[in-house]
């Protein structure tokens, strides 16, 4: 492994800076943050994680914050460039925002993120508008009409499908059966296999009823942060909120509340702000129970089974909605 030193002079030669000094590690929990001053009062970020597939991550992220920053709704930090590490695993170089934790733009972020969430279908109805004039048809920027993205991307390190599907049902009961096969794979004891035993008897019993909690709903693609909570979120006195570490995809615009709901941090005025956007449609708590499960899977596949039962705690719930 190569030391500091070895690693400030492969970034320096690949980001082809004249001048670049390490200032502090400000580390997450996939991987290492690191900020070094570059030519003259310029500072620059850059995520480290040496692992087999952080390339992959790391593509799917740069991906994401370019896709948000074409939005123009919530402000983004710039990716500069992805560096291979010799030794194993790749770096991520991007612009330096010195963030403070969010506190007073909870309410702006909840604007701002439903703006987000509606700017795809604004696309998609201008796109239509201009059909018969060749010229305004082309140039204009079109809306995505389908459920999906261009390159993976990952919550975590973990990698999520993001194959285009036109039917949403189908899209998200994919990437639910994708997380609960990465729980049968990974349990090895036999306590964890039993785990994973209940939780694929209790996905047959939702698997039922599920296409019913999204049935009559006209369900339009929205260009998702992926894993939006309060530690991928932050504020700047000149620039109001900023959002991060994206795992983006276009989906249903509900399934990118799940996480802060599941893993509670924004405030109220967050989301008393989104819906005064967006309002909240019939079975909007029972489908946010199901987006919820998505976020504990996934916190499962990452990190382990510590909240097992709390994941099967929440589909006794979802199965019990719906019995009788």
């Amino acid at each position: 492994m190569e030391n500091e030193e070895e690693l400030t002079d492969l970034l320096k030669e690949k980001l082809d800076l004249s001048s670049m000094t390490f200032i502090e590690d400000r580390n997450g929990l996939i991987s290492e943050g690191k900020v070094y001053q570059t030519v003259g009062v310029n500072r620059i970020f850059v995520k480290v994680n040496r692992k087999q597939g952080a390339r992959l991550m790391f593509e799917g992220e740069v991906t994401s914050l370019k896709a948000l920053k074409n939005a123009d709704q919530v402000r983004v930090p710039d990716p500069i460039k992805i560096v291979d590490i010799p030794t194993g695993g790749a770096a991520l170089a991007m612009e330096f925002i010195d963030l403070t934790e969010i506190s007073s733009q909870h309410e702006v972020l909840g604007h701002k993120l439903a703006r987000l969430h509606l700017h795809n279908d604004i696309l998609r109805r201008r796109s239509l508008a201009k059909e018969r004039t060749i010229g305004d048809y082309e140039r204009s920027p079109r809306g995505v009409d389908k459920f999906g993205f261009d390159v993976t991307t990952c919550v975590g390190f973990i990698p999520q499908p993001v194959t285009w599907s036109e039917d949403w049902t189908i899209y998200f009961s994919n990437l639910l059966e994708y997380r609960i096969r990465l729980i049968e794979l990974e349990a090895s004891s036999v306590v964890d296999k039993e785990i994973a035993r209940q939780v694929r008897e209790l996905w047959t019993d939702i698997l039922r009823f599920l296409p019913g909690l999204f049935r009559d709903l006209d369900i339009k693609p929205s260009l998702l942060h992926g894993d939006l909570h309060r530690y991928n979120a932050g504020e700047t006195t000149l620039d109001g909120p900023v959002i991060f570490d994206p795992a983006a995809f276009y989906g249903h615009s509900e399934c990118d509340l799940a996480v802060g709901l599941a893993y509670p941090g924004f405030s109220n005025k967050f989301y008393e702000e989104y819906f005064r956007q967006i309002p909240k449609t019939p079975g909007f708590d029972e489908r946010l129970d199901l987006y919820k499960l998505n976020q504990i899977f996934n916190y499962w596949n990452n990190f382990g089974p510590k909240q097992s039962q709390r994941a099967i705690d929440l589909m006794r719930k979802i199965i019990a909605a719906h019995s009788g």
